[in-house]
């Protein structure tokens, strides 16, 4: 059993388990997401075929250092710092949104696809609402906004517009519609909702 800083793993795959303190039992991990201990120790966590949760260790390379195409949807490192790259658009001027994993971007994020599918997302959906809690990083199937739509800030590194929050202002007044995001979501998984014609 391979135990790094209170998560332990069989081997490099198969079941996660947080070890708190010792002498107490181990309790198995079945949230869907990252658990990020440093830059060698990163476990991701996804559900298998028979609806299991399937855990495997890696690491960030140093190549692996913007959020960009490559780490979309993944962990990164920006300036030696481990972030998590929750979206990138090609094209024109390329953008990317993304946050350092600290206490402080705590929060409801919307993260985009990425080529593993590590959140289980139909062909339709391409994002997941996420629960960023320091350097955890997992699935909120139970977010509830009491709306019919999930609302994202883009200006805001694609964190969620709470009840409350501010939108975006549009320079001259008004909001600036082209930062947030809408989203039609089911159980933490979404598709982006078209604009009117």
């Amino acid at each position: 059993m391979n135990k790094d800083n209170q998560y332990s793993i069989a081997e490099d795959e198969g079941s996660l388990f947080y070890c708190g303190t010792e002498g107490n039992d181990c309790t198995e991990i079945f949230d869907i997401g990252y658990y990020v201990i440093d830059k060698k120790t990163i476990y991701s966590c996804k559900e298998g075929q028979d609806g299991s949760t399937e855990c495997s260790k890696s690491e960030v390379t140093e190549a692996e250092n913007a959020c960009n195409a490559s780490t979309l949807g993944k962990i990164f490192l920006n300036q030696d710092k481990l972030s998590i790259c929750f979206e990138y658009v090609s094209g024109g001027t390329p953008k990317e949104y993304s946050i350092e994993l600290n206490v402080a971007n705590s929060g409801n994020y919307i993260i985009h696809k990425d080529a593993t599918n590590l959140f289980g997302l139909s062909s339709q959906q391409d994002y997941a609402i996420v629960s960023v809690k320091d350097r955890i990083i997992t699935i909120n199937k139970n977010y509830d906004n009491k709306l019919k739509y999930v609302y994202a800030n883009k200006s805001g590194k694609m964190k969620l517009i709470e009840k409350g929050d501010t939108c975006p202002p549009k320079t001259g007044g008004g909001f600036d519609v082209d930062n947030i995001m809408e989203l039609d979501c089911t159980q933490g998984k979404c598709k982006e909702v078209s604009a009117s014609p």
